[in-house]
């Protein structure tokens, strides 16, 4: 009997230790979701003062400007494929599909310096070039990875001073 009652004395000590844990990573989450919420509002705010900035420019850009300008000013057209919106809903056919994805282009990312081949609505695809010309391609981005990194601990640095 006296082995049973120090199992169960030892078991429930552990328990309650592990209870504690329990309670504090629930402390630790609940702290992480309150700050995880107060930078989300914080970021809201920040967005609702930029644009309520941007709203007020603008009127008083306009209101600069000559009403004479602004009636001359053509309407945006909208893109043709996109006229109704009942189209826009529909699915695209086998031959729509195809023709949007067989076109090719080369899209430049000007803050890695990188030039990547993209097929149709944005699949990336891979570029078979010269043993030479996968060197300069290298050497370009490498460049550029190097620029990218100075200006984010440029502006990293502006920020904290």
């Amino acid at each position: 009997m006296g082995d049973s009652s120090s199992d169960s004395s030892s078991s429930s000590s552990s328990s309650s230790s592990s209870s504690s844990e329990d309670d504090d990573e629930i402390r630790r989450r609940k702290r992480r979701k309150r700050k995880k919420r107060k930078k989300k509002e914080k970021r809201k705010k920040k967005k609702k003062k930029k644009k309520k900035k941007k709203r007020k420019r603008r009127d008083e850009e306009g209101e600069a400007e000559p009403k004479q300008q602004q009636k001359k000013m053509k309407p945006i057209t909208p893109i043709p494929s996109l006229v109704t919106k009942k189209k826009a809903m529909v699915p695209m056919t086998k031959q729509e599909y195809d023709k949007v994805q067989s076109v090719v282009r080369h899209v430049y990312d000007p803050d890695t310096g990188r030039t990547r081949l993209v097929k149709g609505t944005g699949e990336i695809i891979e570029e078979i070039v010269t043993r030479n010309r996968h060197a300069d391609i290298n050497r370009a981005s490498t460049r550029g990875d190097g620029a990218t990194y100075m200006q984010n601990l440029i502006s990293q640095a502006k920020r904290r001073f």
